[in-house]
């Protein structure tokens, strides 16, 4: 494998980086899905923007909570070697 000249800390600063790295399609994956998900409730309960507000608050905080859960796993991995 091409890494294991740089050893194992480098592999593991890699997969840290591509983790922390997600965020960008982590938050549009979830306001994305906020919206569509909001966008057809209002339109099956023949609603206003009521359920698309709703939905992309929830995938706004949603993706925020994702993140945390990521950066707190990187950060626990960091203070165990």
């Amino acid at each position: 494998m091409v890494f294991k000249k740089y050893g194992s800390d480098s592999i593991k600063m890699l997969r840290d980086f591509a983790s922390v790295g997600s965020f960008g399609f982590l938050m549009a994956g979830a306001i994305l899905f906020g919206y569509f998900a909001g966008n057809f409730l209002d339109d099956y309960f023949g609603t206003s923007p009521i359920f698309l507000i709703l939905f992309l608050v929830l995938g706004i905080v949603g993706g925020f909570m994702e993140y945390l859960k990521i950066i707190k796993k990187v950060i626990k991995d960091k203070n165990k070697t």
